[in-house]
């Protein structure tokens, strides 16, 4: 076990199926070690992973963000910085299996850059209490640009056969490494739903100078969890996706936090 908080980010393209991915490795790294102490962070506005995890209606860092704003336009500023630790942990919702904390969106316009600032170093705060921090992140680098724990450990890029998808994931490895900031420890590409022509999509990967670290095949397990609407993370551990991903979690991490 990896000791303080190790890092997992997992990003790519909008509809490749990040979300999923997330729920998956939540899974497993549950399964793999039943007394991990995990953060999941759903740091897309849209909140998927609330769903994909079987939550439901979680109170979001967005809607702390917008009390703190309208609670300092009030003359509040102080107590609310007192009892930002409290505040933020409302947010926190505590399971047995794992803890989760959804970013969520925000409807106040203009910059509220020192309220940012204050609300990343208490997510920093929180997440040292855990063994691993998974983040699901939106579409693109834009969280990575905002730092919202600190350094990434290991980048999970996932791709879709797409060519779109592989391009997207050839911009987010060129930019983390043009910016040391953003640069994590561990990068590498994971293929999601795939269904033949593995040839030709190492080759996409190779020409966007990337290393596949595991496929997830299309699974009908998934789809059959969508139609009804059910959790990802309800998935049946002889699934193989949930497989796919397990494996992979043991060959890139050789069980530091499983």
């Amino acid at each position: 076990m990896v000791t303080g908080s190790f890092v997992i980010c997992i990003c790519g393209k909008g509809g490749v199926g990040k979300t999923t991915v997330t729920a998956l490795i939540t899974k497993a790294l549950v399964e793999e070690n039943k007394k991990i102490r995990l953060l999941v962070i759903d740091a897309d506005p849209v909140s998927g992973a609330a769903s994909a995890l079987g939550i439901k209606d979680p109170r979001s860092v967005g809607e702390v963000r917008e009390e703190i704003i309208s609670g300092v336009g009030s003359g509040r500023g102080k107590e609310i910085k007192d009892n930002l630790d409290y505040i933020l942990l409302s947010t926190l919702i505590e399971r047995d299996d794992f803890n989760f904390l959804a970013m969520g969106m925000t409807e106040t316009l203009g910059c509220f850059c020192p309220v940012n600032t204050i609300l990343k170093r208490a997510i920093t705060s929180l997440s040292s209490s855990f063994d691993v921090v998974l983040i699901d992140a939106e579409a693109g680098i834009e969280q990575l640009h905002r730092k919202v724990i600190g350094g990434v450990d290991l980048l999970l890029i996932v791709t879709d056969p797409s060519q779109r998808g592989f391009a997207t994931a050839g911009i987010i490895k060129k930019i983390t490494e043009q910016h040391p900031q953003l640069r994590p420890k561990k990068m590498g590409l994971i293929i999601n739903r795939y269904r033949d022509g593995l040839d030709n999509l190492k080759a996409h990967a190779y020409n966007e100078n990337l290393d596949v670290w595991g496929i997830i095949p299309e699974d009908e397990a998934i789809s059959n969890l969508d139609l009804r609407g059910s959790p990802i993370y309800g998935i049946s551990k002889n699934a193989q996706s949930y497989e796919s991903v397990k494996n992979i979690l043991v060959q890139v991490l050789k069980r530091e936090v499983i």
